[in-house]
């Protein structure tokens, strides 16, 4: 009973590293450019927009908290 998990275990090692590999193998020339459907905003994009809005918090924070001060 032990063997057959540890079979099975080893059969669904293999079938993962198979589909793994076959899958970055078919896809890998859509990884680095646009997507093939398009419309989709690079991660780069959103990160900078992300940042932006992160320091006009912050410089709003620094405000309100100098107007509180003086």
């Amino acid at each position: 009973m032990l063997k057959f998990i540890l079979v099975l275990l080893l059969l669904y090692l293999v079938f993962r590293l198979v589909l793994t590999t076959l899958g970055r193998g078919l896809f890998i020339r859509y990884r680095g450019g646009d997507p093939p459907g398009g419309g989709r905003v690079p991660p780069s994009a959103s990160r900078r927009q992300v940042e932006e809005a992160d320091y006009e918090v912050i410089d709003t924070q620094l405000k309100d908290n100098e107007r509180a001060d003086g």
